[in-house]
């Protein structure tokens, strides 16, 4: 039996248009991630119908773009933040495979234990159950996430706490804070803390 392509493709875009997330699924499975004959590969697109379909509620098109974005694949840039919020809505509408997943996503990186709720504070992607499997991570020699992390003290500069470029008032000192280090002065500039 020869099946026409072209012909699903017409019938999967009316009921788009009649507002049907199923068929926003479909024309993303069928038609283009599989280039099934009728029109090429092309994930774009494939994504995209996926993209509106999560938005509508489709726990399958949430499941794989969040996987996209875990795994940095079909021209996704990896991104932890992105793959959590797909997953969860994914997971949210009772998709088995997107609780796994998550759960896998968010072991702890020191007893594996599954949806640890602690993260680390430098990179917001490494999770750990409490602050003892923490502890015993970071004091791990042969840990690769301390030495390519380095937790808060080398966040990344968009993360990272600016440093105060004011002047003391009273002083003049540069990077001054409440009580100046040379001044030791304390709300009042004219009022020197002894």
């Amino acid at each position: 039996m020869d099946q026409d392509y072209q012909a699903a493709a017409e019938l999967y875009h009316e009921a788009i248009e009649c507002g049907s997330v199923e068929a926003l699924w479909s024309m993303g499975c069928v038609v283009y991630n599989k280039g099934e004959g009728v029109l090429e590969e092309n994930l774009t697109t494939a994504y995209s119908y996926w993209q509106r379909a999560a938005a509508l509620g489709h726990a399958q098109a949430a499941r794989n773009i969040g996987y996209a974005y875990w795994k940095g694949v079909d021209g996704h840039e990896k991104s932890f933040k992105l793959a959590k919020k797909y997953m969860k809505a994914s997971a949210a509408q009772g998709d088995d495979i997107a609780v796994a997943d998550l759960k896998v996503m968010t072991a702890c990186a020191q007893c594996d234990t599954g949806s640890a709720p602690g993260v680390c504070a430098g990179c917001k992607q490494v999770h750990y159950c409490n602050k003892a499997c923490q502890l015993q991570h970071w004091q791990d020699a042969s840990n690769p996430h301390m030495a390519r992390c380095g937790g808060a003290s080398n966040a990344s500069p968009a993360t990272a706490k600016e440093k105060s470029d004011r002047e003391c008032a009273s002083c003049g000192a540069h990077n001054a804070r409440m009580n100046c280090s040379d001044c030791r002065y304390e709300g009042d500039p004219r009022r020197k803390v002894r």
